[in-house]
């Protein structure tokens, strides 16, 4: 059972984002659940929203009256505010499209120009469901350092490099850690939770890989990052790639 936030203070929105996702859900046979907000208050303040898979924001909140938070504020706090949540996709809902170019400040997976049609919500909805399948597989890690441990969750590493004898884990809102330890011990943790070493210095979260060049990797998280890819290891990249993109490919179907 997938389990959607809809946060959305106009009522015909509401219904016709509702509709999609219902519609979505019988056309996939997909089991999901909508919980409705009718403002980011609400919303930030329900206990029920932690355990959202997803979650729909509406970027013009607060409506004509003008008060209380929108839709853009309301995804900030809750990464900021609710770090293990930093990797749910967030689909942000906007009549008007520059707005929902900023998305990408708060790692939004995607955006819907209302009033959005079905093919163009399929799409998006197949993206997020392979992120929240992404999330239910985890491994804690453990990052020592000179001001103290750190934990953060694999779903939230963007990339681990190694520079100037030290390992600089990266993570999906822009924090790097540095911390002892060598990229082969991580390597060999994350593995297991799709991560490949692209070169000698540097391993890579599949899930966050967006595209490649010849020689690069592009990684799309709070915002767009390359990081190189060594001939050697191409081939082995690309395969793990394949497999994974097939693998959330034929999860969200």
């Amino acid at each position: 059972m997938v389990k959607i936030a809809l946060v959305e203070d106009t009522d015909v929105d509401a219904a016709h984002t509702q509709q999609t996702i219902e519609r979505f859900a019988h056309s996939e046979n997909v089991g999901i659940e909508v919980q409705r907000y009718k403002s980011a208050e609400d919303f930030l303040a329900d206990e029920r929203a932690c355990s959202a898979d997803m979650i729909f924001l509406d970027i013009e909140m607060p409506g004509e009256d003008g008060t209380g938070m929108n839709g853009m504020t309301a995804a900030s706090v809750y990464r900021e505010t609710l770090e293990e949540h930093g990797s749910k996709p967030i689909i942000f809902t906007t009549k008007v499209t520059q707005l929902a170019v900023k998305g990408y400040e708060v790692s939004a997976i995607g955006y819907l120009v209302k009033p959005f049609d079905y093919a163009t919500f399929a799409l998006t909805m197949k993206r997020a469901l392979a992120r929240v399948e992404m999330n239910s597989r985890d491994v804690m890690v453990t990052l020592p350092s000179s001001d103290g441990t750190h934990f953060i969750s694999s779903r939230n590493i963007t990339y681990i490099e190694v520079r100037d004898h030290m390992v600089y884990v990266h993570d999906a809102n822009g924090a790097v850690y540095v911390v002892w330890g060598t990229l082969k011990e991580y390597a060999a943790l994350l593995e297991p939770v799709d991560f490949v070493q692209c070169h000698r210095y540097c391993l890579v979260n599949l899930h966050f890989v967006a595209g490649f060049t010849d020689k690069e990797l592009i990684i799309e998280a709070d915002k767009t990052y390359t990081v190189g890819m060594s001939r050697g290891k191409k081939v082995a990249v690309f395969d793990a790639l394949l497999a994974v993109k097939s693998a959330a490919t034929h999860m969200s179907k």
